[in-house]
């Protein structure tokens, strides 16, 4: 049977060193691909080329999308004409900070944080065996290379290097005094070999700061967050440029709770009671409020940003009780089942270790191996594994039957995830009568859960009820969801009401409480709200 002929994409304005180390992995993996820029004879017209993508020579489209790729028209034409044809097509994503919505649809796959993760996703869609030589750090391809005008053996890239840690610093413009104080620590980790994000280094006159604010909080490895009281204050009152982040921060933070190691809080002014809201304060924070250990602390910070300890933990020596206490029956020791389930607890916390210093492999092949000891928080982590693709080839089938067991275990946030999965179909069959039984076990649990996280599943459930998605459609319940939702901070809930009111769906209509919820969303930096308001000709 002859392999599926596959046409590459690429716009050579700003992807070709990445197109032609992608091109050069595919090739290693067997891959039947075509590309004009390798594949064009002499004397060919290259619009005739190009043409073969939407006949029925090639069955596969895969395009490099990167910004400059995306503000080509006859780049998009060539993509949108593969679309039209029945073509498959998939998205490799590079830069996105401009996705069309009809490729973002198309389930891109995500190169921009980590190569080696992003390829094997693409050779799973492609069905390809991954190369089992396959094991390079994250890499920038040097400018210049494989500039040969020999395109026919390609060669990997000679130089690759290890990309310096990204890191946001969020913090409150409290007073000239804290922004100094916030640009020297900054100046301090950049000359640690720290890439930092700082608005005072890249916001000028004219930059749109909610875009600065979400793209850098998105691409950074790390999120420094400068806690103080007028931090805390303007935060939990969703307030300026701190509200927004605080509110992006804490969805993601809501995701990976159990593992966080993204977001390092930090103690500037006040104690922890007054300046860090309370769903931070079970997040270890290194304190700086005291010049006195400035150095310690900024020490321990480098440690969190490079994912290293300070102290390297020695190995654990033999028990010198072994040989000469007998613990255990002779039947016990005949079947082996205790000594078994003692190194199976040893294997547990060492696999716990390695998942808390991102070695994900390791923790993943422990996990697996005794996976029927696993407890609550050690079953979420193997979901959340499988579902972001950590140490493992990403599986949201599986990521959803592990979040399951971790629920049947007593997990109070996997009801959470478990209904998420049912909710937007990852993995499984979107079912929202499955999802809303999920949903509806996670607000069972409100006590013990983030205001937050219960605003944002109050929220899911009135949407359910309002447009009849798994349950009989109930208007009056929708609104007392979406306000349960929105009493815990939930915007999106409060816009919901804002339209419900603006179009008098089953209420009377009524234009001054649509405002009402709208303003309330838009002082919470919500976009919907702050353009059904410029619709209704009320200034946001």
């Amino acid at each position: 049977m002859d392999q599926q002929k596959i046409y590459f994409s690429y716009s050579h304005d700003d992807a070709s060193e990445f197109a032609y180390r992608l091109y050069y992995d595919l090739k290693r993996a067997d891959a039947n691909l075509w590309n004009n820029q390798f594949n064009t004879r002499a004397g060919e017209m290259l619009e005739r080329a190009l043409k073969k993508v939407v006949t029925k020579e090639f069955g596969h489209l895969i395009f490099i999308g990167s910004d400059k790729s995306f503000q080509s028209n006859s780049f998009l034409d060539e993509v949108y004409s593969a679309l039209e044809e029945k073509i498959k097509v998939t998205p490799v994503i590079i830069s996105s900070s401009n996705i069309p919505d009809r490729i973002s649809k198309l389930q891109p796959i995500d190169f921009t944080k980590d190569y080696n993760q992003g390829l094997i996703r693409l050779l799973k869609v492609l069905k390809l065996q991954i190369p089992p030589d396959l094991s390079i750090p994250p890499f920038k391809i040097e400018e210049n290379h494989l500039k040969s005008n020999n395109k026919k053996n390609i060669e990997p890239p000679a130089s690759i290097k290890m990309e310096s840690p990204k890191v946001f610093i969020s913090y409150s413009w409290d007073s000239p005094e804290h922004k100094e104080w916030v640009r020297n620590l900054a100046n301090k980790l950049l000359a640690k070999g720290v890439d930092i994000i700082l608005d005072q280094y890249e916001l000028r006159a004219g930059r749109n700061f909610i875009h600065f604010m979400e793209n850098s909080v998105t691409k950074a490895d790390k999120v420094i967050v400068v806690f103080t009281p007028n931090y805390k204050l303007k935060a939990e009152g969703k307030k300026s440029g701190v509200g927004y982040e605080y509110s992006i921060l804490n969805t993601e933070l809501y995701q990976n709770i159990a593992s966080n190691e993204k977001y390092i809080p930090i103690l500037k002014e006040g104690n922890f009671n007054d300046s860090i809201p309370t769903f931070i304060q079970q997040l270890i924070a290194l304190d700086f409020s005291n010049t006195i250990n400035h150095d310690e602390s900024f020490d321990d910070l480098l440690y969190a940003i490079y994912n290293k300890s300070r102290f390297e933990k020695p190995a654990i020596g033999e028990n010198p009780f072994n040989k000469s206490v007998n613990y255990f029956t002779e039947s016990q020791k005949d079947d082996g089942l205790i000594q078994i389930k003692q190194q199976g607890t040893t294997e547990l916390k060492k696999a716990d270790r390695y998942f808390d210093i991102k070695a994900y492999q390791k923790a993943f092949g422990i996990y697996m191996k005794y996976s029927d000891d696993l407890d609550d928080i050690q079953c979420t982590r193997m979901g959340w594994m499988y579902e972001e693709g950590k140490g493992v080839i990403k599986d949201c089938t599986e990521a959803t039957i592990w979040y399951i067991k971790a629920a049947k275990k007593g997990n109070k946030y996997a009801p959470y995830f478990v209904g998420f999965m049912y909710y937007f179909g990852k993995g499984v069959d979107q079912d929202y009568k499955e999802a809303f039984k999920w949903f509806i076990k996670t607000v069972k649990n409100e006590s013990d859960l983030p205001k937050e996280l219960i605003g944002s599943v109050m929220y899911f459930i009135g949407n359910m009820y309002r447009f009849g998605n798994g349950i009989s459609k109930d208007k009056d319940k929708a609104i007392r969801w979406y306000e349960k939702a929105a009493e815990k901070g939930n915007a999106d809930a409060m816009v919901a009401i804002g339209n419900i009111y603006e179009n008098g769906i089953g209420i009377d209509k009524n234009i001054k409480e649509a405002i009402k919820w709208y303003k309330k969303a838009s002082e919470m930096r919500n976009a919907d709200a702050k353009d059904s308001l410029k619709r209704l000709g009320v200034e946001p």
